[in-house]
């Protein structure tokens, strides 16, 4: 937004696009795009450190880069507007239309020019650009911890930032003030109390309770916001046919495509249905893409009506933090597989946290190898578990400081015999697994980590691991295929 004549107007933009693809020197790159660890705790900074977090938006980021690498050499178009017999749009007042008419006379048609910056098309633009990103925040004194991810030193406390392509959050917003003066940046955005802001499809409402600030961290907004396009036909599943016409139908590949493109997004939050999602995902090579849509669909609406929210409290720095790691698996015996499942959360004590407060991370899989017993699927869990937490503990230990000493892991584990197999470090029942068994004990010596056992029912990764969503909870749109879901093993979401 730009003020005119003392009224806020909206900046019109055009944008002047390379036909980069007729580059071959170059391969095409990609912006790199952070973890949502490192969004949350952005947010979570923010709180520790009792200052108010902000983000904005840099404006036509890929023209910020100063420089191509190499030279490059554009010819102006053919349908190059001719000033000279060109009208005034009417979005456009007197002075955007005469700077924008100075700019288009110095160029004409088939006049072949020397690039001096990246610009929209370019196979390399999001590399010069990120490099570009990267260099400015050095020079402003933050260092790059985690893909995205900038820590920055600020007397008794440390300031975080996360950049999402153009968008960029930090937790201290007059900080991103100080950047914005470097880069052509929309207007800073606070996160001011009971107020609700969006970052990337995020929901965040901020609030006060008496005993802090906290930010509630969602996607309700967002996908109730989404255009549920419900189709009218009913597959039948034995009308061969039928499937195949529909699945030669672009209009139903660009449906899927759009769906489960929304689904992978909700999934930066919704941890209850990380599950259910990752199990539809690896059945659309097998299942007709009608049957998909329309379990995506009504996945999009459980969540809809059942949305899950992280709720994030200040851990403050110069204190110990603990992180738990909560790591669960799901046996099957009938196929001798397993579902396994990990969460992270960060407090203030060892003793357990409080559900979904603080959770950074989490994640769900199927074991690549056969399993012979629950035990050893618990070990497999464990195993995939502490590969994901150090990812988070290279991150958290900048802010907190060395493990074991202001930064302690605890590991939550439901299974008494694999704990004492961690005790003893000897798998004697399955000999073949002592080398994961090994592997175990050494990074928990690592990582410091204290093991704690809890009960089944108050393991905090079981739902990662099989649905929890009954039949009943779904609202089925008109038109889609019956959904049945069972409680137990890896073929939990299945159609009826």
């Amino acid at each position: 937004m730009t003020e005119v004549d003392g009224q806020l107007s909206r900046k019109a933009k055009s944008r002047f696009f390379c036909r980069g693809f007729l580059d071959g020197r170059n391969s095409s790159t990609f912006a790199g795009t952070p973890d949502i660890a490192s969004v949350l705790l952005t947010f979570l900074a923010a709180l520790s450190a009792n200052t108010t977090a902000g983000t904005a938006d840099i404006t036509t980021a890929f023209l910020q880069a100063p420089e191509t690498d190499g030279d490059i050499y554009v010819t102006i178009p053919n349908d190059w507007p001719d000033v000279r017999t060109a009208t005034k749009p009417a979005k456009l007042n007197n002075v955007q239309w005469k700077q924008l008419q100075e700019w288009l006379g110095r160029y004409t048609v088939g006049t072949t020019t020397k690039l001096q910056k990246s610009m929209y098309g370019l196979k390399n633009a999001p590399k010069l650009f990120t490099q570009h990103l990267k260099k400015i925040l050095a020079e402003e004194g933050y260092k790059e911890v985690g893909e995205c991810f900038y820590l920055k030193k600020k007397g008794n406390y440390v300031v975080a930032m996360t950049t999402y392509v153009d968008d960029l959050l930090c937790s201290d917003a007059d900080e991103l003030k100080r950047v914005s003066k470097r880069l052509q940046m929309g207007d800073v955005e606070p996160f001011i109390n009971d107020t609700t802001h969006r970052f990337i499809g995020i929901d965040i409402e901020v609030a006060d309770t008496g005993l802090g600030r906290v930010m509630d961290i969602s996607q309700r907004q967002y996908v109730a916001d989404l255009d549920y396009d419900v189709r009218k036909r009913v597959i039948d599943k034995s009308d061969l046919d039928k499937i195949d016409e529909i699945e030669k139908d672009e209009d139903w590949l660009r449906y899927c495509q759009h769906l489960s493109g929304k689904v992978m997004w909700v999934l930066k939050t919704q941890a209850h249905v990380n599950f259910v999602a990752r199990k539809l995902a690896s059945g659309t090579a097998c299942h007709p893409l009608a049957y998909v849509s329309n379990l995506l669909q009504c996945l999009l609406m459980y969540v809809k009506e059942n949305p899950y929210v992280i709720t994030l409290q200040a851990v403050p720095f110069g204190k110990k933090a603990y992180l738990h790691l909560w790591t669960d698996a799901a046996f099957d015996l009938r196929e001798h597989s397993a579902e396994l499942g990990w969460i992270c959360q960060l407090w203030t004590s060892e003793d357990t946290p409080p559900p979904q407060v603080n959770i950074l991370k989490w994640g769900s899989k199927k074991a690549k190898r056969k399993v012979a017993s629950s035990s050893s699927a618990e070990l497999f869990g464990v195993q995939h578990g502490i590969k994901a937490v150090w990812k988070v503990v290279n991150l958290l230990t900048p802010l907190y400081g060395a493990l074991g000493d202001m930064l302690q892991v605890v590991l939550h584990l439901d299974s008494r015999p694999l704990i004492y197999k961690i005790e003893s470090e000897n798998e004697k029942a399955e000999p073949h697994l002592q080398g994961v068994l090994t592997y175990v004990c050494q990074e928990v010596s690592m990582l410091k980590a204290k093991v704690r056992w809890c009960a089944t029912d108050e393991m905090r990764a079981d739902m990662l691991t099989k649905s929890l969503i009954r039949r009943e909870d779904f609202e089925k749109p008109e038109g889609s295929k019956p959904v049945t879901c069972t409680r137990r093993g890896p073929d939990d979401f299945t159609t009826g």
